[in-house]
C-alpha cells in the first residue's frame, strides 16, 4: 500500500484585477451580494483597503487587499483595479482549496494575473530512511552534509543546560523567489495562540497521530506517545 503523504498548501495569494464593470469591488459590494465582511481599520503600504470575506459557516475565507495607495502605481505599476486575494490559512487546508478560490474569482469577475505567493508543505515524523529530523539538523549544522544554492541560512535552537535541540532551519532570504524551511511544527503550535485544529486534523487523516486532540499515537509496542511532527515548507513568490 502506498504511504500516505501529509502535503498541503499553507499560503495561496494571487494578484488580479477587479472587473471594471463592477468596480469598485469594496466591502460594500460584497455585502450587497449577501456576504459577511470583516473590515480592517487600516490598510497596507500598498493598498488602502483590507477586509476578509467569510464563508457560509461564518469562517474567514478570502482576504482582500485593494485600492492602491498614492504612489503605488508609479513605483509598482499597479492600476486602480489592482488587488490581491489571499486564501486564509484555514481555507488552504481544504481538499478543494484551489478550486474554492477559482470559483470565487469567476463568480465575481476577477481577472487573474499571476500567483503572487504559494507555500507548499510536507509534514512528517521521520524521513523515509527512518532518520529523525532533529538529528539530521544536528549533523547538517556540524557540516556532515553539503548543499548547493540558497546559501543564506537562518537557524533557531533551544540551548538548555541538559541538551541543545535544533527547532528550525531556513534557506534563502525574504526576497528569494524560492525559500525552504524545515522546522518542528509540533513545538511551533504549542506556543500560545499558535494552535491550529485544522492542521492537527490533517495529521490525523494522514496517520501521523491517532488522536487529533491530544496529538498522540501508539508505537509498535502499543505504547502511547506524543510525536514531534516536522515540516518541510517551500515558499514560492513572483
Amino acid at each position: 500500500m502506498p504511504r500516505k503523504r501529509c502535503v498541503n498548501i499553507d499560503w495561496l495569494e494571487v494578484y488580479c484585477l477587479e472587473d471594471r464593470q463592477r468596480y469598485p469591488m469594496n466591502a460594500d459590494y460584497f455585502r450587497e451580494h449577501g456576504l459577511s465582511v470583516r473590515e480592517r481599520d487600516y490598510g497596507t503600504r500598498t493598498y488602502r483597503e483590507m477586509f476578509t470575506i467569510e464563508d457560509a459557516h461564518g469562517n474567514p475565507f478570502v482576504e482582500v487587499r485593494r485600492n492602491p495607495a498614492s504612489g503605488a502605481s508609479e513605483f509598482t505599476g499597479l492600476m486602480p483595479e489592482s488587488c490581491h486575494l489571499r486564501l486564509v490559512n484555514r481555507a488552504c487546508y481544504s481538499d478543494t482549496a484551489v478550486e474554492d478560490l477559482r470559483v470565487f474569482m469567476l463568480t465575481h469577475g476577477y481577472v487573474f494575473q499571476r500567483i503572487f505567493r504559494i507555500d507548499v508543505c510536507y509534514d512528517f515524523e521521520y524521513f523515509d530512511s527512518g532518520d529523525q529530523p532533529e538529528r539530521f539538523a544536528r549533523r547538517y549544522v556540524q557540516r556532515t552534509y553539503r548543499k548547493v544554492n540558497q546559501c543564506k541560512l537562518a537557524l533557531v535552537a533551544n540551548d538548555a543546560w541538559a541538551d541543545f535541540e535544533w527547532e528550525s532551519l531556513k534557506w534563502g532570504n525574504e526576497k528569494s523567489m524560492v525559500s525552504t524551511k524545515m522546522y518542528n511544527k509540533t513545538k511551533e503550535m504549542a506556543a500560545p495562540k499558535s494552535d491550529k485544529p485544522y492542521i492537527r486534523y490533517a495529521w490525523f487523516v494522514n496517520g501521523l497521530v491517532d488522536d487529533p486532540v491530544s496529538c498522540t499515537r501508539k508505537n509498535d509496542k502499543g505504547e502511547t506517545y506524543k510525536p514531534d511532527i516536522w515540516r518541510v515548507e517551500f515558499s514560492m513568490k513572483s
